[in-house]
């Protein structure tokens, strides 16, 4: 079918966040930390795109210890936890000086960011773990073949409910997001072949832990 007559391949005529400041419901990650054991590690986890602080609560309410950086962090509480204004792909920073050990990011997509930053995560071989929410064909593009074939890649957690980013979803409940994304976690520590496991938003209310 030609991209014409193909509503799945036109642009979606909606302007893109400045920055691409789309923020993470908590439900996304929990989605990674029912299969991330985290709270059986040590160290702290770096947020190298935070934005105004929504993976670093829930990070936080597990009891992690949580650095947080961005560009612009404006909309950040630095009440919350350790942070800095500080661009991840252009800034020098050595994880081990703020004992950092893993990183876990809802990257910017805009441009080639998205691996950019899975490229510069994985550069620091201090950093044992790293876990980006992705679109779940990221590992489709030959492009990126050997982020799957000789870096440490353990597991992708498969989101089977699409987020809704923006504004607009909000405003028009009954519209339906067009992507899949998936959380790519890339561990060390794995052992055996790479992995898949599904998790999706809970319906109704989750209790509190």
């Amino acid at each position: 079918m030609s991209k014409a007559n193909d509503p799945a391949l036109y642009e979606s005529g909606f302007e893109r966040i400045e920055g691409d400041r789309y923020w993470t419901e908590a439900w996304l990650t929990n989605c990674l930390l029912h299969r991330l054991p985290l709270l059986d590690m040590n160290g702290r986890v770096w947020e190298p795109a935070a934005g105004r602080g929504d993976i670093v609560h829930v990070l936080l309410d597990q009891g992690l210890n949580v650095f947080a950086s961005d560009v612009n962090m404006s909309e950040f509480d630095p009440a919350m936890c350790d942070c800095t204004t500080h661009d991840f792909l252009v800034d020098d920073f050595d994880p081990a000086i703020m004992d950092v050990q893993y990183v876990i990011t809802n990257p910017p997509y805009i441009g080639n960011k998205a691996e950019a930053f899975v490229r510069r995560a994985l550069s620091f071989k201090d950093i044992q773990i790293v876990a980006m929410l992705l679109r779940s064909e990221f590992d489709m593009a030959s492009g990126r073949s050997d982020l799957f074939e000789k870096e440490p890649f353990a597991y992708e957690i498969k989101v089977t409910t699409r987020p809704r980013w923006d504004w607009w979803f909000r405003e028009q409940p009954e519209a339906s997001p067009r992507h899949n994304f998936s959380w790519f976690v890339w561990d060390r520590g794995w052992e055996g072949a790479p992995t898949s496991f599904w998790e999706g938003k809970p319906k109704g209310k989750r209790k509190k832990r």
